[in-house]
């Protein structure tokens, strides 16, 4: 029997198969007598809710892990320089680093919306700055910052109604053509280098889009560095 025939001899098996008895079919569970076309629905179904379990698990898991990482950060800030600091921030996972920025927003109480972890280059995330809507994109560079990324930001905000701006967030190098290119576009705002990071992830106040931002609700930072400092010194 060749390859051909041998299908068509499975095929033809197949269609013999009393369907209708599998419809009427049942299995015992504990018990409990429950039809065979009940299962397998319900098998159907968790397998298509896992997906979506899943994501929001990871979800979850992020924006917990982003908490923890900047507790850490400011509780261990008085044993590094501003320039470790930075460093640290720059090894972080990328994914992690867009949901660290989105709950230090969150911690001075604008609202936020985080975006699923694609890599895709779009969207990281969305602010509610006492109604500026604000789409954000954050980049976690050692190097000099791509100039294509600063104009996609810019035509994202600039096509879409819902939004008034984009902020780019970064912790790269910026060009002077750059800086001048956003200090000159009414759409963008950028966050970059040690000193603005820094502020930002410490909770500190700052100015963005021409109004100060709200410190961080649990302004404990600087009574943890004073703290520090004192017992280092009597030490």
């Amino acid at each position: 029997m060749n390859i051909i025939e041998t299908l068509e001899s499975h095929i033809a098996g197949i269609a013999r198969v009393p369907w209708a008895d599998l419809l009427v079919s049942t299995v015992n569970v504990a018990g409990v007598s429950i039809p065979l076309w009940g299962v397998a629905v319900a098998i159907v179904g968790v397998a298509l809710c896992l997906p979506v379990t899943s994501r929001k698990t990871r979800r979850s898991w992020r924006v917990g892990a982003s908490r923890r990482w900047l507790k850490r950060f400011r509780k261990h800030a008085h044993r590094f320089h501003d320039h470790q600091r930075f460093a640290f921030i720059r090894a972080t996972d990328h994914f992690l680093f867009e949901d660290i920025l989105m709950s230090a927003f969150e911690e001075r109480g604008y609202q936020v919306r985080r975006t699923p972890a694609t890599g895709d280059g779009g969207s990281d995330g969305y602010l509610n700055l006492d109604g500026l809507q604000v789409v954000v994109q954050a980049k976690r560079y050692h190097g000099p910052i791509a100039r294509r990324h600063v104009m996609a930001l810019e035509l994202l905000a600039d096509r879409n109604p819902k939004l008034h701006k984009g902020l780019f967030i970064h912790t790269g190098k910026t060009s002077r053509p750059i800086k001048a290119y956003v200090d000159q576009s009414p759409t963008l705002a950028m966050i970059s280098g040690v000193s603005d990071i820094l502020t930002l992830l410490d909770g500190h106040p700052l100015t963005l889009f021409g109004k100060p931002l709200r410190p961080a609700k649990k302004r404990v930072i600087r009574q943890r560095l004073t703290k520090a400092r004192q017992q280092q010194a009597t030490a």
